[in-house]
């Protein structure tokens, strides 16, 4: 009978040390899908500085001449605008990028959330320009198509710009400090 016992408990200790390294397997495989999604994350966050260091203090004055059509476009002007539609797809590109890595489900979100960050270039006709050039997936680009943003143009944007003039949150035709 202690001989019965004794078998048990052995047969009982090494499925318990084989669910012990089943788990010990497991965590090590989450801790690197967190790992690369950090790394993924810390790389589009440097895109990300990287695009609005070279839009400017004051990418929205360049924004603003863009939607004004008695204004001519500087080369400038367009470098900034350029850079600022890149940090808005980065911002929406990171959300997507990020939760797959890290093999979470967050459905309809990530789609909601590029959407909103693309926002300021897909609302004139200028960005939508910029933006046909972009591969997408074709459930992100029909998401952005679909949007009230796409719809619209500088007119329907005119009072936010209006009302950032009117804060002075830009300055019309200057960067911010100059």
């Amino acid at each position: 009978m202690l001989e019965r016992f004794s078998h048990v408990i052995q047969i009982v200790s090494g499925l318990v040390l084989i669910f012990g390294v089943i788990l010990v397997v497991l965590q090590i495989q989450q801790a690197e899908r967190l790992s690369q999604a950090q790394l993924t994350e810390a790389y589009f966050n440097k895109v990300i500085a990287q695009a609005a260091a070279s839009a400017g203090e004051n990418p929205m004055a360049a924004y603003a001449r863009m939607c004004d059509p008695s204004e001519k476009l500087s080369l400038e002007d367009a470098l900034v605008i350029h850079n600022l539609f890149l940090q808005r797809l980065n911002l929406g590109l990171s959300t997507i990028v990020v939760s797959d890595v890290a093999e979470l489900d967050v459905g309809e979100l990530e789609v909601t959330l590029f959407v909103n960050n693309m926002n300021l270039v897909i609302a004139t006709e200028y960005g939508r320009a910029w933006f046909e050039d972009m591969t997408l997936s074709p459930r992100l680009r029909e998401a952005v198509e679909a949007s009230p943003y796409y719809q619209s143009s500088c007119k329907d944007i005119g009072g936010f710009i209006s009302r950032l003039l009117e804060t002075d949150q830009i300055v019309r035709g200057k960067s911010a400090g100059t």
